[in-house]
């Protein structure tokens, strides 16, 4: 296929078109300075972020002055949580800007998907937010639009802050000041620091950081701190960054530790001289609340949690950045500017669309559909709230595999009390998706009430933190006030610093079901070092028959160390529910088969 033909006019250009060394693909983006696209770089064959300036902007030589020195801002910083330039220029009358493309979502649609983010996220978030803050302060620059749409989460978990549009520079050439018009207010009036409503050629660094303090408040609380429906204008909410207390954030979330809320009030302070002085500062005071962020596995939920546009191999989901307010005022005569406006005011960011690959093995040897008559209905106990049409089916035909993911599981134990975990079942596709799960869960594929049984399970999950496996001899009380089961858990942990794996065999009981909050007990009798899993599908297999169980497999390794606690378990423990065991955690299961081996 020929390269595509150069075209002269910029704009909305035609995908499939090529501008310099780029070919468009999607438009990501569009605002009133220009257009963002995804662009394939014909030579490195490599996609990048591609930023046109608008054809009815080329006769404004304030409009291209602050395209170049968009150019100029993002080309000095290089920085793992900024996004890089990677290249810049004019290409057949066409004003270009190409950056990294990031996999992933901003941070608002993280927010909205996921809200309240847990307290080490939300920490770790602002923190790499502040090292790259950091970095072009150093540089001499002020971002003035720090919000969660300005801050990219990609699926790796690095945090990118995005659209310098609005940055301003220390004092360059006298022209310079003259790129952005006289008593224009430039930000996003949730997140303006009450000075930068006063004057946006003014503030300092410290005004990114009141906007970094809102920011944070919104991952934890659901929303800024004036954002509520009490002030709407964009004066009802300059008033209140200026004048009213901060609500406390304890009121929304009351696990934030004092540590964290000392922070938030010093970032929040209305005098700037009471913040911290640079973005460095902050990083430091907010290592401590970030322990235990796991930033991948809370990309795999938004993007799972969102509307995505699926396929039969995977999910895409795209958001697009809010645009920042823009506002005109009268400005006080003579005001003396410090600083100089330095790129386009109301600039696009380039918010891409990220993936979620489920590779899958062929399931030939796995029956679809069992002929009516050989499968026996899942019998309700004493405490189950089974709907018929999830009730889950037991196979009687010995020597054949079944696949369990054809029916729906059913929660054999699920408490969700402020109603922010969530599961999938997706059976076109044969998945589930355990997308958040804040305590122990239980997802039952069927009953085994005699006889023996091979079962089966692939997982996947992006950082393969664990905390998940398999549960089988699953009984609940006849007063339904407990549950308890056998299962064979996998684990992540660091040892001299390197990650390892193992398997534990244990025993759990889960008490007060009936007054809550549950009690769990958990016991891990034995434990096996597996090998490391890789991107793909890692199956966990166990075989139990007469003499109990009597197979443990990850992938084709045998774990022999399991088997040796047979005899604290007696012939009713391997009899009962069996399925997906999990504790605060997310993963997908990708196969599920049993298989009666009597």
């Amino acid at each position: 296929m020929a390269d595509p033909q150069p075209v002269p006019v910029p704009g909305l250009l035609p995908l499939d078109r090529r501008v310099g060394q780029y070919r468009l693909v999607e438009r990501i983006g569009h605002g009133g300075m220009g257009t963002v696209y995804r662009a394939e770089h014909l030579r490195l064959k490599k996609m990048v972020a591609v930023k046109l300036l608008a054809a009815d902007r080329l006769a404004d030589p304030g409009a291209v002055g602050r395209f170049e020195r968009e150019m100029a801002v993002v080309g000095r910083l290089d920085h793992p949580n900024i996004v890089r330039a990677t290249d810049a220029g004019d290409a057949d009358g066409v004003h270009f800007l190409a950056m990294e493309l990031v996999d992933g979502l901003d941070l608002g649609a993280v927010n909205r998907r996921c809200r309240p983010l847990a307290v080490a996220d939300a920490c770790e978030i602002a923190r790499r937010a502040a090292l790259g803050l950091q970095h072009a302060h150093e540089h001499g620059l002020v971002h003035r639009d720090v919000k969660p749409q300005n801050l990219m989460l990609s699926r790796k978990g690095e945090v990118k802050v995005l659209d310098l549009g609005l940055a301003l520079f220390r004092a360059g050439t006298p022209d310079e000041d003259a790129l952005t018009a006289t008593g224009q207010l430039m930000g996003t009036a949730n997140y303006m620091a009450p000075e930068q409503f006063d004057g946006c050629h003014t503030v300092d660094i410290r005004a990114d950081l009141y906007s970094l303090g809102c920011t944070l408040y919104a991952l934890l609380a659901g929303q800024p701190p004036f954002g509520g429906p009490e002030h709407k204008s964009i004066f009802g909410k300059m008033t209140a960054h200026k004048t009213k207390p901060v609500p406390r954030v304890t009121a929304a979330r009351p696990d934030v530790p004092p540590g964290l809320v000392a922070v938030l009030d010093a970032l929040l302070a209305k005098d700037p001289a009471a913040r911290p002085s640079v973005p460095a500062e902050v990083a430091t005071a907010l290592e401590p609340f970030a322990s235990g962020a796991d930033l991948p596995a809370l990309a795999l939920v938004a993007l799972i949690r969102g509307d995505a546009r699926d396929t039969a191999e995977h999910a895409t989901v795209t958001a697009a950045n809010s645009t920042p307010v823009v506002s005109t005022r009268t400005a006080t005569p003579g005001r003396r500017r410090r600083w100089a406006a330095a790129v386009v005011a109301g600039a696009v960011a380039a918010t891409v669309g990220g993936a979620v690959w489920l590779s899958r093995r062929p399931a030939a040897d796995l029956v679809p559909e069992v002929p009516a008559g050989l499968l026996a209905p899942r019998v309700p106990v004493a405490g189950d709230d089974i709907k018929p049409d999830v009730a889950a089916l037991e196979p009687r035909i010995s020597g054949r595999w079944y696949d369990l993911l054809k029916t729906r599981p059913t929660e054999f134990h699920w408490w969700d009390p402020k109603g922010i975990n969530d599961w999938k079942h997706d059976p076109a596709r044969g998945m589930v998706r355990v997308v958040y799960a804040n305590n122990t869960g239980l997802l039952s594929f069927g009953r085994a009430d005699s006889g023996g049984f091979r079962l089966q399970i692939g997982f996947q999950q992006p950082a393969w933190t664990g905390d998940f496996g398999l549960f089988f001899g699953g009984k609940r009380s006849p007063d339904g006030q407990s549950v308890r089961f056998q299962y064979l858990r996998f684990a992540s942990f660091a040892n001299a610093g390197e990650q390892q794996f193992r398997l534990y065999r244990g025993q759990n009981e889960i008490a007060n079901l009936l007054k809550p909050p549950p009690l769990v007990r958990p016991r891990d009798w034995v434990s096996s070092e597996v090998t490391s899993p890789d991107q793909h599908e890692q199956e966990l297999t166990i075989e139990v028959g007469h003499a109990g169980l009597q197979l443990v497999k990850w992938n084709e390794m045998k774990c022999h160390d399991l088997l040796t606690v047979n005899e604290k378990f007696s012939a009713d423990d391997y009899t009962g529910e069996y399925g997906i065991y999990f504790f605060k955690t997310n993963f997908t299961v990708v196969s599920a088969k049993l298989k009666p081996t009597d």
